[in-house]
């Protein structure tokens, strides 16, 4: 008997009252908790939802919100890629830093998805698809935990530019390289019976379409993996053009007077969320590329909207940080934390001291940075809210397609948690021990420069 079906014993049926006033206090009050003691905020957040969700049981999202759960996850975490391609600024960059970060994206993602899913596939001893979608989902980082780190250890505008621009923009490209893998997978091991199905995991519009009327005279099973890759494309570019699109619609319509200053930013909020949901529609993981494409064009353009978006979304950031990660470590089975925690911890080490330095190493040879700037680079990659919200997502698709993989939840997270705790703890320290870090101290008081 857990907490709850404890607290129905005695009388007490309104469970949604209690999982709700834990999720808002942790998540808000962690988070604060967290900004006193200078730490990212997910090392608190993560095993207070482990222990009041997994351990307890008074946390139990699918029950609060039902069948919505995953499709409040997916704009929640849309709606945090849409703030930080608002840091996004093309002109800031100088021409170096964009040579690197073009670099630096495809190359980190890559090597990071080849090398995991070997690390992986050796230490768990597991079937190669499923260790390779594992490591897919490890190839996101994200703002929600490298902001905080970079706020703390202040390095040179230079190498935080490039750092916070990797983490942005490889959260929804590791997503979709994480769904070409799953889908793989299932393809591969699914019942064909089950793909023409009304509970096809295929389920956006254009893969319901193609189901009833291309799939229906020729081999699905080769069609898919054979085309999987060019639909993949046309979903990045579709959402690529959905983001394009509703930002266009609200710079003119903040220049023509249509938006005012009073719904301004109701109306951008709204425009993200269609965007999303029009995405997610059409094709899998198309929303998460039309909310940061929308944060992006709005962080190219000079006007005092962008500025106040920014300034707004602060306040909106730490809920849904707080709230999504509190509810994703609550499905986490405890169990399967234990059975699984040693080799989790070796794939941590390898991450943080062999993968990320080498690929840092690969990206900056013959440019022009310091060595103590690569051992900066080298080491933070701390993976965030993409990589949960993932996988939550995927163990449940896996799961409906009679397929489990039992390392997928406790690995993402073990590793989500572990690299925050590394980089979050020791990167500030590193920075200042490299004199990295940006700060100028008079009098025993420190001030950024």
């Amino acid at each position: 008997m857990n907490a709850l079906e404890y607290l129905a014993s005695v009388g007490f049926n309104d469970p949604v009252i209690i999982s709700l006033f834990l999720i808002i206090t942790m998540g808000i009050g962690l988070q604060w908790i967290a900004e006193l003691k200078k730490i990212p905020g997910i090392v608190l957040l993560l095993p207070a939802g482990m222990f009041f969700g997994a351990y307890l049981g008074l946390i139990e999202p699918e029950k609060i919100f039902g069948d919505s759960f995953y499709t409040l996850i997916t704009l929640g975490v849309g709606f945090l890629l849409f703030s930080g391609g608002l840091n996004l600024n093309f002109s800031s960059l100088k021409k170096e830093e964009k040579t690197v970060i073009t670099k630096l994206i495809p190359i980190s993602s890559g090597l990071t998805f080849i090398i995991g899913g070997i690390l992986i596939k050796t230490l768990f001893s597991i079937n190669i698809l499923d260790s390779f979608l594992i490591s897919a989902l490890l190839i996101v980082s994200g703002p929600t935990v490298i902001g905080p780190i970079l706020k703390f250890a202040k390095p040179p505008k230079k190498i935080h530019r490039i750092a916070e621009w990797e983490a942005i923009v490889t959260d929804p490209l590791g997503a979709i390289i994480a769904v070409l893998v799953l889908y793989i997978l299932i393809i591969a091991h699914a019942p064909s019976e089950l793909l023409y199905s009304p509970e096809s995991p295929f389920g956006s519009v254009t893969n319901v379409f193609l189901q009833h009327t291309i799939f229906q005279s020729i081999n699905l099973k080769g069609f898919l993996i054979n085309d999987l890759f060019i639909t993949a494309i046309i979903g990045v570019i579709v959402g690529i053009l959905i983001g394009i699109v509703f930002a266009v619609l609200y710079i003119r319509g903040v220049k023509k007077g249509i938006i005012d200053d009073k719904y301004h930013i109701l109306v951008l909020w709204m425009l993200v969320i269609v965007s999303i949901l029009t995405g997610e529609i059409l094709f899998p993981e198309a929303g998460l590329f039309s909310a940061l494409t929308i944060g992006v064009v709005i962080a190219n353009i000079e006007n005092r909207q962008a500025f106040l978006t920014k300034k707004l979304n602060d306040f909106m950031e730490p809920l849904i940080i707080g709230i999504l990660f509190i509810v994703l470590a609550s499905l986490v089975n405890i169990d399967d934390l234990i059975k699984y925690l040693i080799p989790s911890i070796i794939l941590v080490l390898c991450y943080v001291f062999i993968v990320r330095p080498l690929i840092v190493g690969i990206v900056t040879y013959k440019h022009k940075f310091t060595y103590k700037e690569k051992l900066f680079l080298g080491f933070i990659h701390p993976r965030g809210i993409v990589a949960a919200a993932s996988a939550s997502l995927f163990a449940l698709k896996l799961k409906n397609t009679g397929l489990i993989i039992p390392q997928l939840i406790p690995v993402v997270f073990i590793v989500i948690l572990g690299t925050v705790i590394i980089y979050g703890i020791f990167n500030p320290i590193v920075t200042r021990k490299l004199g990295l870090s940006q700060e100028v101290c008079y009098e025993g008081i420190c001030y950024d420069e």
